[in-house]
């Protein structure tokens, strides 16, 4: 996904639009938990939400990631401890 986004950042005008992007791309579990973020978001779309959640996770590709990591645990934790090194 972030390969995608560093060859098309054009598609991507504001801070939120890759992070709800990303979410076309969520299945089973991460779909369930982050439909309400999503239905909070639209109807809060000039402040990104009303909940701190989806504030934290739209407002940003940081955010976005921190909320997915502290739901579903790091995928990669060789890649996060490499990237702490740098």
């Amino acid at each position: 996904v972030e390969l995608y986004q560093y060859f098309n950042d054009d598609k991507f005008p504001t801070a939120d639009s890759y992070a709800l992007w990303t979410t076309s791309y969520l299945r089973g579990e991460a779909l369930r938990w982050v439909e309400p973020l999503l239905k909070d978001y639209f109807l809060h779309e000039n402040t990104c939400g009303s909940m701190a959640t989806t504030q934290s996770m739209f407002r940003d590709w940081k955010g976005f990631r921190k909320e997915i990591r502290r739901m579903f645990g790091d995928i990669d934790k060789v890649k996060t401890a490499e990237d702490h090194l740098l």
